[in-house]
């Protein structure tokens, strides 16, 4: 009868953790994006952050290597120090998006933040693309966007500049585009 007992509670254990992971992950990547705001930086880390990004030539990020994130690739990441990855930061107030940009785009730089699709490119000098996750959550990462209207005004910033931007126009891309 204690063996059964024990292994009950046992399986009720395992089966709450089974069920938090989802929920623990999502919480772990909204915490990310705050550990690394571009406001605890000074220019000076930024800037420096940003001349080891722009060395080597611009080129298109491989997308197709870029998964949702995974429990595995999250834990990998936990180890990580992205500090010197930050380059900057994006803001849309009217949608409460407050990211860290990171270097380049990849698996672990989106568990933290947005990432320029192109790499190398510069703020400031016509379109800046950039990817962030989306998670499904209305309020972690680019999740707000699906509320975003033409006209609202994003803000980038790096060691230097904050740029202003203007949303022109609004579109629904399939995760699978």
């Amino acid at each position: 009868m204690m063996k059964f007992r024990l292994t009950f509670y046992l399986l009720i254990w395992i089966s709450i953790l089974l069920l938090s992971v989802p929920f623990l992950k999502n919480e772990y990547l909204a915490y990310q994006t705050t550990k690394y705001d571009v406001t605890q930086y000074t220019n000076q880390e930024l800037a420096n952050n940003e001349k080891k990004a722009i060395s080597g030539s611009p080129e298109i990020s491989s997308l197709a290597a870029i998964q949702p994130p995974s429990v595995t690739g999250i834990s990998k990441s936990l180890i990580y120090d992205y500090s010197e990855e930050v380059i900057g930061g994006i803001s849309i107030p009217s949608l409460a998006i407050q990211l860290p940009i990171l270097q380049k785009i990849t698996n672990e730089n989106l568990y933290v933040g947005a990432a320029p699709v192109i790499s190398n490119q510069k703020m400031g000098e016509g379109n800046y693309s950039l990817a962030a996750h989306h998670i499904h959550r209305e309020k972690a990462f680019f999740g707000p966007l699906m509320n975003a209207k033409k006209g609202e005004k994003i803000y980038l910033q790096n060691a230097t500049y904050q740029y202003i931007y203007q949303i022109a126009t609004v579109k629904v891309v399939p995760e699978t585009d």
